[in-house]
């Protein structure tokens, strides 16, 4: 089970950080290499 945002707001920041990573490294999407989806779990994992 995913952990719980431990301050509110804190879910809305993450999800915020993760667009703006996912779009500053848009140009290197591939779809050969993978999906959408799959980059965006990447990203949030990392």
């Amino acid at each position: 089970m995913p952990a719980r945002p431990a301050r509110p707001g804190q879910a809305e920041e993450v999800a915020q950080e993760v667009l703006v990573e996912v779009w500053r490294t848009a140009t290197r999407f591939d779809a050969h290499r993978g999906s959408a989806g799959a980059i965006i779990d990447t990203v949030l994992m990392s």
